[in-house]
């Protein structure tokens, strides 16, 4: 599911700024977007599965940068999603209706657990996705 949105990402990055910035399993030096997950639970609880994505490095033109997270963490045994969230810093209104679109979570919406409001961390003030 993150490799999906990393790709979306990747094209918004490419077509706003004509940067093409490579889709990395680990982080590495300079602009990256890299993939990561872990997972944990306990016996009578079950086992869930995050998968993130994070925007490194990542300077726009003026110099200023741009830093995007994502987490969405899964339920093993229901496949109920419990976390939704995504974290933008640093972008421009006028990007908001792109970038709250790659993280849209409506394609899984009939996934999402009823207990979760996905997020949107937008510039440092949380809100609804």
């Amino acid at each position: 599911m993150t490799r999906k949105l990393a790709e979306q990402l990747r094209a918004w990055l490419s077509s706003r700024f004509g940067i093409d910035v490579p889709i990395v399993e680990q982080p590495v030096e300079g602009t990256c977007i890299a993939l990561g997950a872990w997972g944990g639970g306990g016996f009578y609880s079950g086992s869930s599965n995050a998968d993130e994505l994070s925007l490194r490095a990542f300077a726009r033109p003026d110099g200023a940068p741009l830093r995007i997270a994502f987490t969405v963490i899964v339920h093993e045994d229901s496949g109920q999603i419990d976390c939704w969230e995504a974290t933008i810093d640093g972008a421009l209104d006028e990007e908001r209706a792109a970038l709250s679109a790659i993280f849209d979570p409506k394609p899984v919406a009939h996934r999402l657990n009823d207990s979760i409001t996905p997020t949107l961390r937008w510039n440092g003030v949380a809100g609804p996705l």
